[in-house]
């Protein structure tokens, strides 16, 4: 619970967000879940004008008792990093992060709470814990919130840039040239499950840089290839015809030829290349991290 004396006459979500250091969206729906209170009497609208003096009381949201089964539940997630305040998650592909309406299967909320880590409720009780989120199909990194004040702490640093991300991808025609994209992005009118780019919308900005290219990466898979070979020959298999070995794919193959000792790794490439390297139009000079922040 939060207790907050407004200084000046403001929308009660405006407010709220600067206290907090939370996104409005997140500031909308704590309100709308009627956890917020302005001078003893709940009050549901994100617009609400407040006056100088007026208190505004926050009563976080319970979670949501467990409603999947254990069986259900019955993965791993793998932990990064954990301290007091924060959770630093592996989030594998194919997981949710957080429960909804259209999801039936268990979600990535669903097994921090089975696990029993005790989660922040800014977000409410769908999304306990969560900061940021990564789509369903996407692995990687992901903070996760133990307490309201991280919560807020992290959300702050997200908003204000002081945090950043990195996501590598493979595609199937070559980036011509490194590049910054800005747009505003916002829920597709014609399709409410995808994003889009929409005037109005939220600004975003995104650094793209060719890490590995067309012909290095040609060069890793040949060379996880004649691993594949050697590994098969070596348990029986015939060579070139390893078990499950045209299955495995072409980012376990970069994983499994960087092993190798005379290889750069794949992080290395990151903070040596192309934090140096990265750039758009004129702007060589401008440094990866500024492009990025």
């Amino acid at each position: 619970m939060d207790n907050l004396i407004a200084q000046c006459s403001e929308r009660l979500d405006v407010f709220l967000s600067s206290q907090l250091g939370i996104s409005r969206n997140q500031i909308s729906n704590l309100i709308k879940s009627a956890a917020v209170r302005v001078n003893g009497a709940v009050q549901t609208k994100p617009g609400y004008k407040l006056s100088a003096g007026e208190l505004v009381r926050i009563d976080y949201p319970a979670p949501a008792p467990q409603q999947i089964s254990e069986q259900q539940l019955n993965f791993d997630v793998e932990i990064l990093y954990e301290d007091e305040d924060l959770l630093v998650v592996n989030k594998p592909a194919g997981l949710t992060v957080h429960p909804a309406a259209s999801v039936k299967e268990p979600t990535l909320v669903d097994w921090l709470k089975s696990r029993g880590y005790l989660l922040s409720t800014l977000g409410g009780e769908l999304r306990a814990g969560i900061v940021h989120r990564l789509d369903k199909l996407t692995s990687g990194a992901l903070l996760v919130a133990k307490n309201n004040a991280a919560h807020a702490a992290l959300s702050a640093q997200l908003s204000d840039k002081s945090m950043g991300r990195i996501y590598l991808t493979l595609i199937d025609l070559p980036l011509k040239e490194p590049c910054v994209i800005e747009r505003p992005i916002a829920r597709n009118p014609a399709n409410r499950l995808k994003m889009g780019i929409v005037p109005g919308g939220r600004s975003a900005k995104s650094a793209f840089y060719e890490i590995l290219s067309g012909a290095e990466l040609t060069e890793l898979q040949n060379s996880a290839q004649k691993c594949d070979e050697i590994l098969g020959a070596g348990d029986g298999t015939a060579a070139g015809k390893s078990v499950g070995a045209d299955k495995i794919s072409a980012a376990d193959k970069i994983l499994a030829a960087n092993a190798s000792a005379s290889r750069i790794s794949t992080e290395e490439k990151i903070l040596g290349d192309a934090m140096d390297k990265i750039s758009t139009g004129d702007a060589n000079k401008i440094s990866a991290t500024n492009k990025i922040s």
